[in-house]
């Protein structure tokens, strides 16, 4: 979802992006000329959605899947609890 709303943000002749292009070129192109040169936007689109449709993490969960149940987390009385240490600030003046 984080992909698209850039994705979108991006394209929009009004958004973050396209303002600050030109903001920098000081006004000399319209957000609707730049458009066409996103192609970095466009790519993200396009990965995004492949990304929907072949997803490689499948395959990893496949060859070595999550065990749920497993109890390897370690009991709170196991885990070691470090007391902070507050230093005094010394009132002697040299």
């Amino acid at each position: 979802m984080d992909i698209f709303s850039s994705v979108a943000e991006g394209l929009l002749p009004y958004g973050n992006q396209i303002l600050l292009l030109i903001g920098i070129a000081g006004g000399i192109v319209s957000p609707l000329e730049i458009i066409p040169y996103m192609w970095y936007v466009v790519l993200l689109g396009a990965f995004a959605i492949v990304s929907i449709y072949i997803p490689f993490a499948d395959r990893a969960l496949k060859k070595k899947p999550w065990v749920w149940d497993k109890e390897d987390v370690p009991v709170e009385s196991e885990v070691a609890i470090v007391e902070p240490v507050i230093k005094e600030k010394s009132t002697s003046t040299v």
